[in-house]
């Protein structure tokens, strides 16, 4: 994860001096330790892709890091992983023909400003014509998560899989994946978020009752909570060679012999980033966006996807005039 952060002290100044909004963390004390501030425009340097911000993901993870949970970035550090947004600039080796195209990328560096900087061309993708800047910031830390758990089990049409945690961002693009591989999908929610998961996945069996899931029928079970607790309920409804993913669990060990608990978290390719996009375009998956906060209410957007039952992907809005 360190790769994801970059220090202040090595976010330069722009030709022309300019300074951005950003979301700053500044120790590791919670949501508090952020602060919306000025800082210096990041530097394309050669390969960089300068994107003018319209909308980033508020991460789960950055949570954790502010809170000392994930302890591997430097501070002070701009939070934040992906971004939607314009091209407007770039180095010798960077986009140079794109200035205008609507795009998504992976910002290292942090993506909570009002401008963000694309290291190397193949962390950028096009946006289609029809898709939102808003739906687009969706892809980033919730589709391609969502595409890469969904590979991780060897499935076929018909097999049935339970998920837990499917109302947040990865998991509302998870069981629109599972649903177009005719993988039949069956949720198991929390009590609080159960009539929202019932909005979200109306085709498919939502409970919060472990006894209303089928016993021994699943080929696989994947978990986006993290609590061991609900990892023990899935493991025990898996049928003989289930495979259980913990998604937010690396050092699961499965109680039965006959399961295999596998952790991944590894990129996709950029070929499954332009499939998401595609989808996206074709209507065949919908954006669950909860809710959008100014990048000045960053810690009110923390706050929410820490405590309130919410629907999909909470967005920041990092630039006034930034489209829907």
């Amino acid at each position: 994860m360190s790769s994801n952060w970059m220090h202040l002290g090595k976010i330069t100044m722009g030709k022309q001096g300019c300074l951005v909004l950003a979301a700053v963390q500044k120790n590791r004390s919670g949501i508090a330790a952020v602060t919306v501030e000025e800082v210096g425009e990041a530097g394309t340097g050669m390969a960089g892709t300068l994107i003018e911000g319209a909308y980033a993901p508020v991460m789960p993870w950055d949570i954790k890091a502010e809170e000392g949970v994930i302890d591997e970035r430097r501070l002070p550090s701009v939070i934040g992983y992906a971004i939607s947004g314009t091209v407007i600039g770039s180095g010798p080796l960077g986009l140079r023909n794109a200035v205008g195209r609507r795009v998504i990328s992976a910002v290292p560096g942090g993506s909570n400003a009002q401008r963000g900087v694309a290291p190397l061309a193949p962390l950028v993708f096009t946006i289609p014509d029809n898709v939102s800047l808003a739906q687009a910031a969706t892809v980033i830390g919730g589709g391609d998560a969502a595409l890469m758990l969904s590979k991780v089990p060897e499935l076929s049409p018909g097999d049935r899989v339970v998920i837990s945690g499917a109302n947040g961002g990865v998991g509302t693009w998870l069981v629109q994946i599972l649903n177009l591989m005719d993988v039949r999908t069956d949720i198991l929610s929390s009590s609080r978020s159960l009539e929202i998961s019932r909005q979200l996945f109306p085709g498919n069996k939502v409970t919060d009752d472990s006894e209303q899931l089928l016993s021994g029928a699943y080929a696989a079970g994947i978990d986006l909570t993290g609590e061991r607790r609900i990892l023990g309920i899935l493991e025990n409804r898996l049928r003989g060679g289930g495979t259980l993913v913990t998604a937010a669990t690396p050092d699961y060990r499965a109680s039965r012999s006959d399961v295999n608990a596998v952790f991944r978290n590894r990129p996709i390719s950029p070929t499954g980033y332009n499939w998401l996009l595609a989808k996206l375009s074709e209507r065949a998956i919908t954006a669950v966006i909860d809710s959008i906060y100014p990048l000045q209410e960053v810690r009110d957007a923390q706050w929410h996807v820490k405590r309130d039952p919410h629907k999909g992907r909470t967005l920041l809005r990092l630039n006034t005039g930034a489209e829907s």
